[in-house]
């Protein structure tokens, strides 16, 4: 992984008072060089900081958002194109960590290959299964 993740996880852990190996778990590279270098999953975020209402953002998603609320954070409603900074906490987040799967030949590939396997596991299930209508 990233030659940085070990000392943003040591800073993020000392910010949420989390173990930094759990911390270290957490934290994602990217695909792509473009993405970005680190990730943390923002729930966690929000969960550790909720006293201090941090402001992030999921992207539009009102439920989503309304759950990321009820941990004590702000959402603030971001296309996937752009990101969100609270700078009082220091923060930046962005909705973008998934768009790779609609916008990458690689990401395509993967969701191809998923609806195939959950189709054939819906075929087994219906020839173990005797469905009466």
């Amino acid at each position: 992984m990233n030659r940085f993740a070990q000392p943003f996880a040591e800073r993020i852990a000392a910010v949420i008072d989390a173990p930094v190996g759990e911390v270290r778990a957490l934290i994602v590279s990217p695909p792509r060089p473009e993405m970005g270098q680190l990730a943390f999953p923002c729930f966690q975020l929000a969960k550790a900081l909720g006293e201090h209402h941090p402001t992030l953002t999921i992207g539009t998603d009102e439920g989503t958002a309304g759950a990321l609320e009820q941990l004590g954070a702000k959402h603030q409603n971001c296309p996937t194109t752009e990101f969100v900074i609270d700078v009082d906490q220091k923060i930046v987040t962005t909705p973008a960590y998934i768009s790779i799967l609609w916008t990458d030949k690689i990401g395509q590939f993967m969701l191809l290959c998923a609806a195939i396997w959950m189709s054939c596991g819906i075929f087994v299930m219906k020839k173990m299964i005797a469905f009466k209508y």
